[in-house]
């Protein structure tokens, strides 16, 4: 949210999406998860920034980020759990 307001909609978005996706990669796992969970930061960052945040929208794009979040972790889960029951 800082990133967009602070350099506006403009090619240096880039940067601050790319620190902020190792970031999240290596909060949801560690150092060696920042490729892995990276590339969906990524993702999540582009669904956010598409989503209204470019344009000041603040609201909008983190409803959108979160619930796309939610939707990728619950088909995590369900796709674990099933293979846990089939195997």
């Amino acid at each position: 949210v800082f990133f967009v307001r602070w350099l506006g909609p403009s090619r240096w978005i880039l940067l601050p999406v790319l620190l902020l996706s190792m970031a999240f990669g290596a909060v949801h796992g560690g150092m060696k998860y920042i490729l892995i969970q990276g590339v969906s930061g990524i993702f999540l960052s582009f669904v956010f920034l598409k989503s209204g945040a470019l344009h000041g929208k603040i609201i909008k794009p983190l409803i959108a980020s979160s619930c796309t979040h939610f939707l990728a972790n619950g088909i995590l889960f369900a796709a674990l759990f099933l293979a846990q029951r089939l195997l």
